[in-house]
């Protein structure tokens, strides 16, 4: 880039120009389109977790090695790989954590209540809530990296 040009039209085109890199390099900090939904079904299996009776650990051991995995798999297929979100990212990390747990115990509740049906309402809203805020963090760091000086 040049940075000896006197020429302020030819400024704002090479300004133009850099916003425009911006914008590309946001785009492709994306991550794979299949893992967020991924990671939304394994939330909300592990939140239907009581329903397995006294030793859900084989299962639970699954479902983390599968979020580990998929997390490698993305980080990976990223072609631009972004620093973390920040504090907003580590304030949706923790959200996300805060409401899968509690999910989780109103599901050992109702299944402590013989209620096992019902189990399947905050399976699926914790499905819900992990895609919004995975979404949502990813969308932070997309735009941590469009404001990169």
């Amino acid at each position: 880039m040049e940075n000896d040009s006197t020429d302020p039209r030819r400024a704002s085109e090479l300004l133009a120009d850099l916003e425009g890199d911006r914008a590309a390099l946001a785009q492709q900090a994306a991550g794979p389109a299949w893992y967020v939904p991924a990671v939304s079904a394994l939330a909300a299996a592990y939140v239907a977790v009581p329903l397995l009776g006294d030793d859900p650990t084989p299962v639970v051991s699954m479902i983390f090695g599968g979020v580990l995995a998929l997390s490698v798999l993305a980080h990976q297929q990223r072609l631009v790989r972004p620093r973390g979100g920040g504090v907003a990212g580590a304030g949706l990390v923790v959200a996300l954590l805060a409401v899968v747990l509690l999910l989780l115990s109103v599901s050992f509740g109702l299944v402590a209540g013989g209620l096992h049906a019902w189990v399947v309402l905050p399976a699926l809203a914790a499905g819900a809530a992990t895609y919004a805020l995975v979404r949502r963090l990813e969308a932070v760091v997309r735009r941590d990296v469009h404001r990169v000086r």
